[in-house]
């Protein structure tokens, strides 16, 4: 029997990764555990309906349970928000829960609370040596002024998943999440579409941890200024937790 941590930004973030989820290749008596940073932050409307979405996939995939941890990182501003107390917290999670994996997102520049899953995985993964697999959020497409859903930057491994059933899921966790309807509205389509006809692949980060890279877009602070605070900050975090452990 094996633990994994699944580390997200928010509730709602599960249906980005439902292949990975869904896994063929997944043990069946894993136990996924799900930390979304920004739970404390919520409404008590978004915690519940959190709470519904982690029954849902403890019903049809496998055992799945809600980890919180004391911190409140708001929505948005998670990376000003957290400090080495955090990691600290974390760690003691990791040992408690006998993790052996962890699922976040890759570092995209997409989203700066997506981002900071990420770099707050590598540097748990620092420490522990877990194995680390990372998914594609949102990425901004290289030529068309879209936003393109669940396409990795850099394609790895190729996962095989049960299309129709994610595809089902999908539709009943986005009903669980009724706050986000709207938004869930939006991204429907090209997240179904892959669902049913693309192909899923794990992928690895795009973020230095030596230096910012300065050119990755963020939807959510698109000024230039902007973008390199948050990726300083994203350094700092792993500058401040690893030389502390």
């Amino acid at each position: 029997m094996s633990n994994r941590l699944i580390i997200l930004a928010h509730p709602d973030d599960e249906m980005l990764c439902l292949p990975f989820l869904l896994d063929e290749a997944t043990e069946l008596n894993q136990t996924d555990y799900f930390l979304y940073l920004t739970f404390n932050s919520l409404s008590e409307s978004r915690s519940r309906e959190c709470l519904y979405a982690i029954r849902i996939l403890n019903q049809e995939i496998r055992e799945s349970r809600l980890v919180e941890f004391k911190s409140v990182l708001r929505d948005g501003h998670g990376w000003e928000d957290f400090n080495v107390s955090d990691i600290d917290e974390l760690f003691r999670l990791l040992q408690f829960l006998d993790i052996d994996s962890i699922l976040t997102f890759a570092y995209e520049g997409g989203h700066q609370d997506h981002d900071l899953a990420h770099v707050v995985s590598k540097v748990l993964q620092s420490a522990c040596q877990h194995e680390i697999i990372e998914f594609s959020g949102y990425r901004k497409h290289e030529r068309f002024p879209l936003f393109v859903a669940c396409i990795p930057s850099f394609k790895q491994s190729k996962v095989c998943f049960p299309r129709w059933k994610a595809l089902k899921l999908f539709l009943k966790l986005a009903a669980a999440h009724k706050s986000q309807l709207r938004v869930w509205c939006l991204l429907s389509l090209p997240i179904m579409l892959n669902l049913l006809f693309g192909s899923a692949y794990t992928t690895r980060s795009a973020f230095s941890a030596s230096s910012p890279t300065g050119g990755l877009f963020l939807y959510e602070l698109r000024g230039k200024a902007q973008r390199e605070l948050v990726e300083n900050a994203m350094h700092q975090i792993i500058k401040h937790c690893t030389e502390d452990q």
